[in-house]
């Protein structure tokens, strides 16, 4: 990212954030206008996070901090060129410039949120869904020294699933990284594409076998009659955080 690019960042801090000198464990979300507020969301609903963190038994409190994606959202979460599935589909061919935004968010963002709020430097998650989940697995399959736990909602690997797919390969993945994968069969990024639910199906089902053949075994797999929305994302979000925060 050039120094002339900005992006807006959406920090939840947990009740009583002010009133204590706790340290809390962080999560980063992409996609952040579409986390906490439902008018801000494109779809019109939020993932509810605050509420889910205020309401849901049993979560333990994060700061969440949600950043923005600027317009050319395929192009920043993609590390990646565009497969030409992309191409035929979208009738465009989108820039890679995911290891751009992966590099703004630890060496810009990360030291930025870690010296303002009282955080865990050693308890870091990140989390997205569709496109977001695919930039969310690679940062957190390529930096596991830095983000231990991932949130993979509906990962839209079909914009490269086989260079994706060589790159979780060879990743070196400890064994304590937590892992949370979540499906819907229902799908899709394109009403006249009858065979996306498919496609997204094989995107998670595929990264699932690909994981366990490395022997990657502290995983939460689920798979449902779910679509690509946010009302799903939100339904999934308080399963996500107990997973994520089990000892």
């Amino acid at each position: 990212m050039t120094k002339d690019e900005k992006r807006v960042l959406h920090v939840y801090l947990p009740p009583g954030y002010h009133e204590t000198d706790i340290r809390y464990p962080v999560l980063y979300m992409q996609d952040g206008q579409n986390l906490f507020i439902d008018e801000s969301s494109y779809t019109g609903v939020s993932w509810g996070v605050a509420e889910a963190f205020e309401s849901a038994e049993g979560l333990p409190p994060h700061i969440v901090v949600g950043i923005e994606h600027p317009e050319d959202r395929l192009s920043e979460y993609s590390p990646f060129p565009a497969a030409p599935f992309v191409e035929q589909r979208l009738k465009m061919n989108p820039a890679a410039k995911g290891d751009r935004y992966v590099s703004f968010l630890i060496e810009t963002v990360r030291p930025f949120i870690d010296s303002t709020y009282r955080t865990k430097k050693d308890d870091q998650a990140i989390a997205g869904s569709s496109m977001g989940a695919y930039i969310a697995a690679y940062v957190c399959f390529k930096y596991p020294a830095v983000f231990n736990k991932v949130g993979i909602f509906s990962i839209a690997s079909w914009y490269n699933e086989p260079a994706f797919l060589a790159f979780v390969e060879k990743a070196e993945i400890p064994f304590e990284t937590r892992i949370f994968i979540s499906i819907g069969k229902n799908e899709t990024s394109d009403e006249n594409y009858a065979e996306f639910p498919k496609v997204y199906l094989e995107n998670s089902r595929k990264l699932m076998k690909t994981l366990e053949k490395k022997g990657v075994r502290n995983i939460l797999y689920v798979e449902n009659d779910g679509t690509h929305h946010e009302h799903a994302w939100r339904a999934l979000f308080p399963d996500f955080i107990r997973f994520i925060s089990c000892e």
